[in-house]
């Protein structure tokens, strides 16, 4: 399927051609449309911006002179005059997937998908297909939070404190680590400021989300290296791969705490480094107690090999951040 962005304020977007009708049509109307297509295909994206440019979806010679209607299911969001194709933005012009469609006399049909792809804050870019990877409900930065680049690991923090816990390129932890701090579900909007403004820390069912589009990579390296038979076709994980590398995960790893002398008490040199080798970011979830554990976790997404929600790690450890935006 072909996608393509938009600058606004460009014409051309898409093009609706039509087709005499060959047959006679109704009578009387020798012109009847006999078909009716987008031709840039079903998907578009759009990058927002200004909001006070217009472009539409350009018809073909061959519509000249037809009558055509135009709607859009979200005009608030994005308005089209009914009879020009002219799209505009709404006062609440936001991250949205919209359905754009045209009608002719003779009652054919065209439609296309548009999605409103949020600017992206400085230092940042917004993964392009990220709406599709997601199954059109959230896009994702490019980067963690405090990521010099695509592909490194930025800032750590530890669940519920926007305090650096350590940069990236740490071997080792600061004295910002605290090891005596409270967890408690009220934190749950910790992430608010932490993110650019108008994005937000995932939850737990967008980390499902990742998941599931991800998992059928990982999960065929593992049956590959066990000797066994892959049970996803070679389609399956081939887009599980695509999706796996648009989101430009860096090898982020964690630091974590731990009582080395079994005393009961965590000191500064029992914080340890994992500084790579697992790919993770916090949710902005906390999941309450677990298992053995005595203190509270939080969920993740973490890979020790495949990527996995299910891997609840106590908050008192430090991982990257990264921020998603809703698609409404």
């Amino acid at each position: 399927m072909k996608k393509i962005f938009l600058v606004l304020g460009l014409v051309a977007m898409a093009a609706v051609s039509c087709k005499d009708d060959e047959g006679g049509g109704n009578p009387g109307d020798p012109t009847a449309v006999e078909e009716l297509t987008i031709s840039d295909g079903s998907v578009v994206y759009v990058q927002l911006g200004t909001t006070d440019k217009q472009f539409k979806l350009t018809l073909g010679a061959e519509a000249s002179g037809k009558t055509l209607e135009w709607t859009s299911d979200k005009p608030q969001i994005l308005a089209v005059d009914q009879t020009t194709g002219l799209l505009s933005f709404g006062s609440n012009a936001t991250a949205s997937k919209i359905s754009i469609s045209v009608s002719s006399e003779s009652g054919k049909l065209a439609a296309a998908t548009v999605y409103l792809v949020p600017k992206a804050p400085a230092g940042y870019e917004v993964i392009e297909e990220t709406g599709q990877i997601t199954e059109g409900k959230f896009y994702m930065l490019d980067r963690n939070v405090g990521a010099s680049a695509v592909g490194k690991n930025g800032n750590y923090y530890q669940w519920g404190r926007k305090t650096v816990v350590a940069a990236e390129g740490a071997t080792s932890v600061n004295d910002s680590f605290n090891t005596d701090i409270a967890w408690n579900t009220a934190d749950a909007d910790w992430a608010e400021g932490l993110c650019p403004e108008g994005w937000r820390l995932p939850t737990k069912a967008d980390l499902d989300v990742i998941k599931e589009v991800t998992l059928a990579y990982f999960d065929d390296l593992f049956y590959t290296d066990m000797g066994m038979d892959s049970p996803y076709t070679s389609e399956e994980i081939e887009a599980s791969k695509k999706a796996w590398d648009m989101m430009e995960m860096a090898e982020s790893g964690m630091f974590n705490v731990s009582d080395d002398n079994e005393d009961g008490k965590i000191t500064a040199d029992e914080v340890a480094p994992y500084a790579d080798g697992a790919y993770g970011f916090w949710s902005s979830e906390l999941t309450g107690e677990s298992g053995s554990l005595s203190i509270p976790c939080a969920y993740n997404f973490l890979n020790n090999f495949a990527p996995t929600v299910e891997k609840n790690r106590p908050v008192m450890n430090a991982m990257p951040v990264r921020c998603v935006m809703d698609i409404k």
